[in-house]
């Protein structure tokens, strides 16, 4: 790694952490979007019940059954009627007839829509229909996850675990917040305060659009990035 030109970091703790080692020059390198357009925000979240997002793989590892956990929660505090949460993401064979199941029994708040292209612009329209992202993964191999960046690009504030990159990317009562790792009852209390503070979503969601940007290809790999990476000429 010492004799490469360059190396890149998706994180910024790996770079200093990479630098700690003597290893010179690192750059931080995000994940990035083709961001063509920003979708617009076609509804408010105070209109109907709140709608919650998981868009991710379809996995315990990526906290689904602690998603399941919490819509049991938040219904036993009565506000069964006032949310619904939408799954999108490829699923783990091995866990698709107990993920089936749950969303059979809990179908007046849970459904599956099948998996979504996150490479296909137009697919940021239909997560622009939602309100706020979860992302309460426990994953080991998680890295920089490109589903927080597409949920920046359709407006969505972020309830994630305090897991791996997502302390870089979340900021609390900014973008939206961070919960303890394989935390129910902080998911679901998270989960009820937007639920019950719907106005925050629509204060925010043109901030949070805005910051999308940063993480579009051509700003991550624009001229002046590529010759101070000494990729191209002065």
């Amino acid at each position: 790694m010492k004799r490469s030109k360059a190396v890149l970091a998706e994180r910024k703790q790996m770079k200093k952490d990479l630098e700690k080692m003597g290893i010179t020059p690192v750059y931080y390198m995000p994940n990035f979007k083709n961001i063509v357009a920003l979708p617009e925000k076609k509804r408010k979240a105070s209109e109907g019940r709140m709608r919650f997002l998981f868009f991710s793989r379809i996995n315990p590892a990526k906290g689904c059954d602690l998603i399941f956990e919490a819509i049991e929660m938040l219904r036993d505090w009565g506000l069964g009627e006032r949310f619904e949460v939408g799954f999108y993401g490829m699923m783990l064979e091995d866990y698709r007839e107990e993920f089936e199941g749950k969303i059979r029994r809990y179908e007046d708040n849970a459904s599956y829509h099948g998996v979504l292209d996150g490479t296909d612009t137009r697919s940021h329209e239909k997560l622009a229909a939602y309100d706020v992202f979860l992302f309460p993964t426990f994953w080991s191999d998680e890295g920089f996850p490109a589903a927080i960046v597409d949920a920046f690009i359709a407006g969505l504030p972020v309830i994630a675990s305090d897991w791996n990159c997502n302390s870089e990317l979340i900021r609390d009562g900014e973008n939206g917040f961070l919960i303890p790792p394989k935390n129910v009852k902080a998911l679901a209390e998270r989960m009820r305060w937007f639920i019950e503070h719907p106005e925050f979503i629509e204060e925010k969601v043109e901030a949070i659009q805005q910051e999308a940007l940063q993480f579009d290809v051509k700003h991550c790999l624009g001229r002046e990035v590529m010759e101070e990476m000494g990729m191209i000429k002065k």
